[in-house]
């Protein structure tokens, strides 16, 4: 774990007890940890990244990656009835398998690990 200020100890927690509340995120114990980074926002507010450089050079990459949005968005031309994900949430959309939950954790003052939804910064889980 990074040494880091009390200040910024708290903005940690803050972000991690609103993980929790919304079911993302469950404690745990396991020998697998990723550290965090914390990223200023345009409107001064910070946001929570892990940094699972570590555990995306294990894993193995996918060879399907995401096409392209101009590519998708021609597919559908045709078509009248569409779909979208909620912004807000959409982030944690995706479910991890149970066999992969530890391979999510990260580490704060207390180690977590995501409990039902994956983060965006997997290449494959």
């Amino acid at each position: 774990m990074i040494r880091r200020y009390e200040k910024v100890c708290d903005v940690i927690d803050e972000q991690v007890r609103e993980l929790v509340r919304n079911d993302l995120v469950e404690p745990a114990a396991i020998p697998w940890a990723a550290n965090f980074v914390l990223v200023w926002k345009k409107d001064g507010t910070y946001r929570l990244y892990v940094d699972y450089c570590a555990l995306n050079a294990m894993e193995y990459q996918d060879t399907y990656p995401i096409p392209y949005i101009d590519t998708r968005l021609k597919s559908i031309d045709d078509e009248t009835c569409f779909s979208t994900l909620d912004i807000r949430s959409g982030y944690y959309n995706i479910p991890i398998c149970e066999r992969d939950k530890d391979k999510s954790a990260f580490i704060t003052r207390r180690l977590y690990r995501s409990g039902l939804r994956q983060r965006l910064a997997f290449s494959s889980v």
